[in-house]
């Protein structure tokens, strides 16, 4: 009997302690949302719980967002850094209501956009986060790759069965006006209206010549509708372009 008794006291103690403290709010209050950030430079984190509610423990980390992706494959020598991601987790009783915390972004961080999430646990095991965006980017390169699109054309229409065909090349430059290099291109293509899954028709890794093609089926099961094909090209030190080509499905 002893032995079940004791983890039902237990439990008993645990929700009599969480009935009696407030669920945490937490709010970061620097860096705004969007806030640029070259490599070499620093992130200064605050938040602050907004109860003033002591903060047992805290974590802070960097997430990179699609359809930016992990160009490179080296290491940083941070423990808490590989190179598209970041995270620093505190010491237990840490004990403030506010949260300090400064991100040094190596030169060889993987440039992109970034979700900075904050969590806070309090003294009574509730958690709480909040998140802004930021992007980091390397000044090395700020050009953004020039697609071309050879097909299709704008505002072409296919039928049930009808052949897709998706050539496009893409240029990249960097800031210095030396040649760059394309890591991905793809091509997506989205409904412009609710009911129909996006279709990656094309997607390729570092392509050949910068130059990619690919031929794809309307499917017969398709609704027809207007239709985006978006169509991405990301170089090496992750800047975007995305042109998009409007169709009509049939």
């Amino acid at each position: 009997m002893r032995y079940f008794f004791f983890p039902v006291v237990l439990l008993m103690i645990l929700v009599s302690c969480k009935e009696e403290n407030p669920v945490p709010v937490l709010l970061i209050t620097a860096p705004a949302d969007g806030t640029d950030y070259p490599v070499n430079d620093s992130i200064v984190v605050q938040a602050e719980s907004v109860d003033n509610i002591s903060v047992e423990q805290y974590k802070v980390q960097l997430l990179l967002v699609p359809p930016y992706e992990a160009v490179t494959d080296s290491t940083s020598d941070s423990i808490y850094f590989n190179q598209h991601s970041y995270m620093f987790i505190s010491d237990v009783g840490y004990n403030q209501s506010a949260i300090h915390h400064t991100v040094q972004i190596p030169q060889g961080f993987n440039p992109g956009t970034y979700h900075l999430i904050v969590s806070m646990l309090d003294d009574a095991m509730y958690d709480e986060k909040d998140s802004v965006m930021v992007r980091i980017f390397n000044p090395a390169d700020t050009v953004l790759p020039v697609i071309e699109v050879l097909s299709p054309a704008e505002g072409e229409a296919f039928d049930n069965l009808d052949t897709l065909r998706v050539q496009v090349v893409a240029n990249d430059l960097r800031s210095a006006l030396t040649p760059g290099a394309i890591v991905r291109m793809k091509a997506t293509l989205v409904a412009d209206f609710s009911g129909q899954a996006s279709v990656d028709v094309l997607n390729v890794a570092k392509p050949q010549n910068d130059t990619s093609r690919i031929s794809y089926i309307i499917p017969a099961a398709h609704i027809p509708g207007a239709y985006t094909l978006n169509i991405t090209a990301l170089d090496e030190f992750n800047n975007l372009t995305v042109i998009p080509v409007h169709l009509v499905l049939n």
